[in-house]
């Protein structure tokens, strides 16, 4: 399998915690209770929101269309639209 990088900010909290953002997918945010615990969370957080942007069509999540980032490619579960228009 191919390995991909993507950019996280680890924005550290109390206790040795750390909040995790994702700059590509603003809807993906998470957290660990130090740093590895963060990144392997972050790790999670990315395949989800990645899955979310390429679910079926019948995908009936809680985001609107226009709040993906997938939204301009046209691959928005749940939106009708097509990629190609």
């Amino acid at each position: 399998m191919q390995d991909f990088v993507y950019p996280a900010a680890f924005q550290p909290e109390s206790r040795g915690a750390f909040t995790v953002t994702l700059p590509d997918f603003p809807e993906a945010i998470t957290s660990g209770r130090n740093r590895a615990d963060a990144l392997t969370e972050a790790e999670d957080c990315l395949q989800e929101a990645i899955a979310g942007c390429i679910a079926p069509k019948t995908w009936t999540g809680g985001y609107s269309s226009g709040s993906l980032p997938c939204a301009e490619a046209g691959a928005v579960p749940g939106d009708a639209r097509k990629a190609d228009q």
